[in-house]
């Protein structure tokens, strides 16, 4: 057992498939509660907005390449959507509250070509799944 919650299947699929451990998972969400906390004071660099972006995309890549080996159901599916929307806020972030940077915007370029089209082909499943559609 990973020592979380069973609801908490973020954490869960991190730990269990060897993502990170449970100190660096804890170690993940406080640095999210502070950055949000410095987000919303006005406090955040680009620099430190940056980083966890990078964190992030870091994160999704791992999850995506396992997710993509595996027989992946639809609350995989989702989380890859819950991660990938995380680093579109944060990108939203970064481009509303700096100047724009030529290597943020490349970055964010490229992870948008890489995954854009697997992110958007699950959409339909995970729709389904949650009776959002028939």
């Amino acid at each position: 057992m990973s020592g979380l919650s069973a609801n908490d299947s973020e954490g869960n699929f991190f730990i269990e498939r060897g993502i990170m451990t449970l100190k660096q998972y804890k170690q993940l969400n406080i640095n999210r509660e502070n950055l949000d906390l410095q987000l919303l004071i006005g406090l955040a660099t680009d620099d430190e907005l940056f980083e966890q972006i990078e964190v992030e995309i870091d994160l999704f890549v791992k999850c995506f390449k396992i997710i993509e080996k595996e027989d992946a159901d639809c609350y995989k599916k989702l989380l890859l959507l819950v991660l990938f929307d995380r680093i579109n806020d944060l990108y939203a972030y970064l481009f509303h509250l700096f100047p724009i940077n030529v290597k943020h915007v490349q970055k964010y370029m490229d992870l948008c070509s890489n995954y854009i089209c697997s992110i958007l082909s699950s959409l339909p499943t995970i729709l389904k799944q949650y009776n959002l559609i028939k």
